[in-house]
C-alpha cells in the first residue's frame, strides 16, 4: 500500500500535458508511419544468403590440342565472371573433388549464387572440354541467415579412402518417396556444415592447416568418394538443366471461382466440426 501511495504521488508531480483528438490521431500515424518506413528500409538492407549444395561428375577431355581447366581452376574462373557483385557478395564454401565427381557446398547472396549456377550451366552446354558434366541440385536453401564458411576453400579427398565406420546406404526398390535420399543428402551437409562451423573462427593459414588434415583428423566430417558417386546417382534430383529451366519460367495462377465463402457443401470449418 505505501507503495502504491507513493506512486500516486510520484505520479502527481508530473507535469500536466494535454493532448486533443487530433493531435494523438496524428501522433500515431506518424509513429506507425516511421516504423513502416523503418521496416521496409531495413529489409532492403538485409543481405539474403543462399545456401547450395550440387554434385556433378568429371569430364575427362578427349580433345589433345585443349588443355582444359581443372575442376578448382572451372570453379575459380566462374567466380572471376561474378564482376558485378562486391567482393564481399562472392560466395563462400567448400568445394570437395574425388576421382571421378566434385562436390560443392556454396553460400552467398541469393542473386549470387543464382548468376554463378546459369554461369556453370552455360560453361557446361558452351565448352565441349568442361571439367563437369551431369549436375545435379542436392539441396538450396533461399535463406540460411548467416554465413558458415569464412571463405572459399578446396578440398582433394582422391586418396581418402572413407570413414572406417561408413557404409554404404542401402536404397529400397519400393522407396518412391526418396527418404533415403534425403537422409544422405541432409547428413552429408551436416557433417560439411560442422567443418564451416570448425574453420569459422580460424585465420587463412589455420584453416588451410585444417582442411590439408581434415581426412586424417575429422574423416568423419569429411565425404567420402563413395558417398560422392552415391550421390552422383541420385535420380530425384533437379539436373542443373531443370533446375534452371524451372527457375526461369513465370508462374501464374488462376482462382476459377471463390472456395472461402461461401463453402462448398459438405465442406465443415474445423469451429463447426467441434461444435
Amino acid at each position: 500500500q505505501s507503495h502504491s501511495i507513493k506512486h500516486n504521488q510520484s505520479l502527481a508531480q508530473l507535469p500536466q500535458t494535454h493532448f486533443t483528438s487530433s493531435t494523438m490521431d496524428l501522433h500515431s500515424r506518424q509513429s506507425l508511419l516511421d516504423v513502416i518506413i523503418s521496416r521496409y528500409n531495413n529489409m532492403k538492407q538485409k543481405k539474403q544468403i543462399s545456401r547450395l549444395m550440387y554434385v556433378a561428375t568429371k569430364v575427362n577431355s578427349s580433345n589433345s590440342n585443349i588443355t582444359p581447366l581443372s575442376v578448382k581452376e572451372l570453379h575459380e574462373s566462374l567466380f572471376a565472371k561474378l564482376s558485378e557483385y562486391k567482393v564481399s557478395d562472392f560466395p563462400f564454401g567448400l568445394l570437395f573433388e574425388s576421382q571421378d565427381h566434385c562436390l560443392h557446398v556454396l553460400e552467398g547472396k541469393t542473386e549470387c549464387i543464382t548468376q554463378f549456377l546459369s554461369l556453370l550451366y552455360q560453361s557446361i552446354m558452351e565448352d565441349a572440354s568442361c571439367a563437369i558434366s551431369n549436375v545435379k541440385i542436392l539441396n538450396i536453401t533461399d535463406d540460411v541467415g548467416a554465413f558458415i564458411f569464412p571463405r572459399w576453400s578446396y578440398l582433394n579427398v582422391e586418396q581418402f579412402q572413407g570413414d572406417e565406420d561408413e557404409e554404404e546406404p542401402q536404397f529400397r526398390e519400393d522407396d518412391t518417396t526418396g527418404k533415403t535420399w534425403i537422409h544422405v543428402i541432409h547428413q552429408t551437409e551436416h557433417k560439411i556444415l560442422n567443418i564451416g562451423k570448425k574453420i569459422l573462427p580460424l585465420g587463412p593459414k589455420q584453416m588451410e592447416m585444417f582442411l590439408n588434415s581434415a581426412t586424417a583428423n575429422v574423416p568423419y566430417l569429411v565425404p567420402s568418394p563413395m558417398i560422392m558417386s552415391v550421390l552422383g546417382k541420385c535420380d530425384m534430383c533437379f539436373t542443373l538443366k531443370d533446375w534452371i529451366q524451372i527457375y526461369d519460367t513465370s508462374v501464374d495462377i488462376e482462382l476459377d471461382n471463390e472456395i472461402i465463402y461461401p463453402h462448398p457443401e459438405g465442406l465443415k470449418y474445423i469451429n463447426e466440426l467441434q461444435s
